[in-house]
């Protein structure tokens, strides 16, 4: 459901109980955010999408164990995307979607080429809520305060700052804390929304969960960036020939040729000669399908 059509939705919604009575305004943009679906991430148009969720758990004030997981899109449209899950800087499962067919990944394997896209598209509409993911604990306790205008590469926006709403104070609570269930103690940071589209464009949230033996908390970090630029998706096996032509016009280069700059690659793809960044080995070993 887009924007429009799920405020119209909840107004009228807003304004049924009075019979031929004035229909209440809008709802809030923030209230909107929750609601709306991957169509409305499609009236962005082409763009970059990164987030990035960390985990730290403590254990009597020592940190016991820490994760990041990394989520990427590249996005052209429903015929030309890649969406690719990392962990640690490690690849965990990735899926290229062209004109020219269907590729995807697991841990540990290469690309192997899938024969229909629609199952890739269903996963991406049904899992994009990273929002939701980061943040699930939270949920019923996240407060959204307007602060400013904004604006994002060109797109009217408003920021709002992030918080938590006081606990309540009934029974369950207090039954949770005697069970020693991680409950939130903590949130904050901010997120700017797309005024047109209700899609939040930037985040950066800190959230804490507390126990009798220590905390968890948890970051997430997202941006969607390069709004409205055209994305070119690649193949495995194009990606691999733009690395080996890089390569080659470096090579021309260093050895005093002028080899040619050579083409552009997929910005999550970047070639490198000798790759030190994990998260481009993983990717230059299973460069083939």
């Amino acid at each position: 459901m887009t924007y429009g059509l799920l405020v119209a939705v909840m107004a009228a919604l807003a304004g049924c109980g009075s019979c031929g009575g004035e229909v209440d305004t809008e709802p809030p943009l923030e209230q909107v955010a929750d609601e709306v679906q991957y169509e409305s991430v499609e009236r962005l148009g082409p763009h970059v999408f990164t987030a990035t969720i960390s985990r730290t758990r403590t254990s009597d004030g020592a940190v016991v164990s820490q994760s990041d997981e990394t989520i990427e899109t590249i996005w052209q449209d429903w015929d030309s995307f890649k969406h690719r899950r990392l962990g640690d800087g490690d690849l965990r499962s990735a899926v290229i979607v062209t004109d020219r067919g269907v590729w995807s990944r697991r841990l540990g394997g290469g690309y192997t080429q899938a024969d229909d896209a629609e199952v890739f598209r269903v996963q991406l509409r049904t899992t994009w809520r990273i929002w939701d993911e980061a943040l699930e604990q939270f949920d019923e306790r996240i407060v959204l305060t307007p602060d400013r205008d904004a604006v994002v590469e060109g797109r009217p926006a408003r920021r709002y700052t992030v918080s938590l709403a006081p606990e309540a104070d009934d029974a369950a609570s207090q039954r949770k804390r005697r069970s020693g269930v991680p409950w939130p103690s903590s949130l904050e940071g901010f997120v700017v929304i797309d005024e047109a589209t209700a899609v939040r464009l930037e985040a950066d949230v800190t959230g804490v969960l507390s126990q009798a033996s220590g905390t968890r908390s948890v970051r997430l970090r997202l941006a969607r960036t390069s709004i409205g630029a055209f994305q070119e998706v690649l193949s495995p096996v194009e990606q691999r020939k733009r690395r080996k032509a890089a390569r080659r016009a470096e090579a021309g280069k260093v050895g005093g040729v002028d080899g040619g700059a050579g083409e552009a690659v997929d910005p999550l793809e970047a070639p490198s000669e000798a790759p030190s960044d994990p998260l481009e080995q993983s990717t230059e070993e299973a460069a083939s399908p």
